[in-house]
């Protein structure tokens, strides 16, 4: 069971097998329905009764009724001469009599009662064959204007199609029980097939889950629909697959197969369907009636919004509306005198009174149109713009001052704003400053007790007050660097620069720790020169602080990438590197001040190099971005290409 649900070949092969127990199961069935007669003669065989002897009786009572309308040209000794000839007692076992009805009265809708219009029939032999002595079967045959009336010998002496027919029908009516058995376990077999199948349908592999195929996805409808017609089609052909082919025909068993198929499939889908919990979710149905119903629910709340605002703002409606009946008013009252004699006068009143309407109507689309434009500049950035208020209505004026003091105050805000990231840039420049001071000193001091050759534990803690006063100048450079280029107070000098060479220079100068980290550079870059309009100083720094971000956080004796290139106007820089620490952080938190991939801060960093590198590349006028899959790092530089800027 769990193979079956993990392959789609045992699926397959399941389902084959399954088409395979219906088709015998239909074979058996057939046959044990064919070889139970019911016109048998006492002492006979069943084939008599069966639908074998009568498919063939009619098949070959067909064939006489086209032979005498072939021949019927021919003088009637001659004629009983050829029916003798070509269907004597040693040629068939059909013996036969061609006969044309007659009415005698007149052809009426209602010609009485049934033995009346039996009296007004008569019949008139055209031609006989031979009746046998002994009829296992006999039938009357209409074909046309003529009436066959057929007698199938009994017992069979010729060794005809009948004859062949008999010899199969006997020996399968001989293994019956043979074939119950069959078509029992082809029963048993399709019933199984059918349930497993069922039970793994909508799996996939070991998962518990319920996974819907692209077939699983298909309307229902189309799976219901086709089924239907399969089943239509199979009732009004089922006699016609039967009639002259005999019982082991193969159409008969192919097209009853196919619709079994069909149905399977739309079993099995409404099985996975059922496990994902939506059988009905998938049909146009459904579907349709939800987008009726969307449509109803979307009418019904635009009609409560519609009247929430109304009633919400009494006043304006109350307004409007009160304008729009007095309107109507007028026009009625002018409509009014025009028809009951005032004539041109009153025509001539409604025009102008209709010309003043859509005057004023245009006069409200011009200030509406005003107040958009008005809001738009605004949300662009120009606060200084103001509406302009002439020939403006009373509560369009009052909007319009007021989005000029919306943007006066946004003005302000934005100076403020301004102000207090000058005040913090100075603060930070300040503090700075004024910490190096006392930081210099400190510094010299530690350098003259490093020369006085000290052993031991001293020694031990002017090495800790050494590299703690450099981390701690290194921390105030990079604190005052980001505060300047995030106001962008950085001075800015962009000229055509080298990035092959820059980096270059940059791996040359971070060798040795990078040896030291066992980490190895793989670069990827054309062999011409790239160049960007960019400060070599800046664009340094970014540099630097991928290098020594890539020198602190890799994981040793893996690679570090550099791949540079061109796309269109811009020039790329790709750093990529895998990181020995577990990425916990987000990619963009990872840029903001002060936070670090590394929870333990078991390295010494400042946490500022990537907030620096984003900052100094905008200023340049390009992009820059980092990303992380799962513990591969990437950071990505963007610049104008100087070439371009040309």
């Amino acid at each position: 069971m769990n193979r079956l649900r993990q392959s789609v070949t045992a699926k397959t092969i399941a389902a084959l097998l399954s088409a395979v127990f219906f088709a015998g199961a239909l074979i058996g069935a057939s046959i044990l329905t064919a070889v139970s007669g019911i016109y048998v003669l006492p002492g006979e065989s069943a084939y008599y009764g069966s639908t074998w002897c009568y498919d063939k009786t009619v098949e070959i009572a067909g064939e006489v009724a086209l032979w005498y309308y072939a021949n019927d040209w021919m003088d009637e000794s001659a004629l009983s001469a050829e029916a003798r000839e070509r269907f004597g007692p040693d040629k068939t076992n059909l013996g036969f009599r061609l006969i044309v009805e007659e009415r005698s009265g007149p052809d009426t809708f209602d010609s009485g009662s049934a033995a009346t219009q039996e009296a007004q029939r008569s019949e008139t032999v055209l031609l006989e064959s031979y009746i046998p002595e002994r009829a296992g079967f006999h039938m009357r045959y209409h074909y046309a204007d003529l009436v066959v009336e057929c007698y199938v010998s009994s017992p069979l002496t010729a060794a005809d199609e009948f004859w062949e027919d008999k010899n199969i029908f006997d020996r399968l009516a001989a293994e019956q029980d043979m074939i119950s058995l069959l078509l029992g376990v082809c029963a048993a077999g399709l019933l199984v097939t059918v349930v497993v199948l069922c039970l793994s349908a909508g799996r996939r592999g070991d998962s518990a889950e319920i996974t819907l195929n692209g077939l699983d996805r298909v309307p229902l409808d189309f799976y219901l629909l086709a089924d239907g017609l399969f089943i239509v089609f199979l009732i009004s052909t089922i006699d016609g697959l039967f009639y002259g082919t005999g019982l082991h025909g193969v159409v008969a068993v192919i097209i009853p197969t196919l619709c079994y198929l069909m149905g399977l499939a739309a079993l099995l889908t409404i099985a996975a369907r059922a496990k994902a919990g939506g059988i009905f979710k998938n049909t146009l149905v459904y579907r349709s009636w939800r987008t009726l119903y969307g449509g109803i629910k979307r009418v019904c709340s635009a009609v409560t919004d519609t009247a929430g605002m109304i009633v919400k703002n009494a006043r304006v409606t109350f307004k409007a509306g009160f304008a729009f009946i007095a309107a109507q008013l007028i026009n009625v009252c002018l409509a009014a005198g025009f028809f009951t004699g005032g004539g041109p006068f009153f025509f001539f009143l409604g025009a102008i009174f209709n010309f003043l309407l859509l005057a004023g109507l245009c006069v409200i689309a011009v200030n509406l149109q005003r107040l958009q434009d008005g809001a738009k500049r605004l949300a662009e950035g120009e606060l200084d713009f103001r509406v302009d208020t002439a020939r403006m209505f009373a509560d369009f004026k009052t909007h319009a001052e007021r989005l000029g003091r919306i943007g006066e105050g946004m003005s302000i805000a934005l100076e403020q704003r301004m102000r207090s990231e000058r005040l913090k840039t100075e603060l930070i420049t300040n503090v700075s400053h004024d910490i190096k001071t006392p930081l210099t000193s400190i510094i010299n001091y530690v350098d003259l007790l490093d020369k006085e050759s000290l052993t031991g534990q001293p020694q031990e803690y002017v090495e800790v007050l050494k590299r703690q006063s450099a981390r701690l100048r290194k921390l105030t450079e990079d604190l005052v660097e980001a505060s300047k280029a995030s106001a962008g107070m950085v001075n800015l000098s962009l000229e055509k620069t080298g990035v092959c060479e820059l980096l270059q220079q940059g791996l040359g100068e971070y060798e040795e720790k990078l040896a030291q980290g066992n980490l190895e550079t793989v670069i990827t870059a054309p062999e011409a020169e790239l160049y960007v309009m960019a400060d070599g100083r800046l664009l340094w720094r970014v540099i630097d602080n991928l290098l020594n971000n890539a020198c602190k956080y890799s994981l040793p004796g893996t690679r570090v990438y550099f791949n540079v290139y061109r796309l269109d106007d811009q020039v790329g820089i790709l750093i990529k590197n895998i990181s020995k620490e577990r990425l916990n952080i987000d990619a963009d938190e990872l840029m903001e001040r002060f936070v670090r991939g590394d929870a333990s801060r078991a390295t010494e960093g400042s946490g500022l190099g990537l907030n620096i590198a984003r900052s100094l590349v905008e200023l340049m006028k390009g992009s820059f971005s980092i990303s992380a899959d799962g513990d591969l790092f990437k950071a990505h530089i963007r610049l104008p290409c100087w070439a371009c800027s040309l």
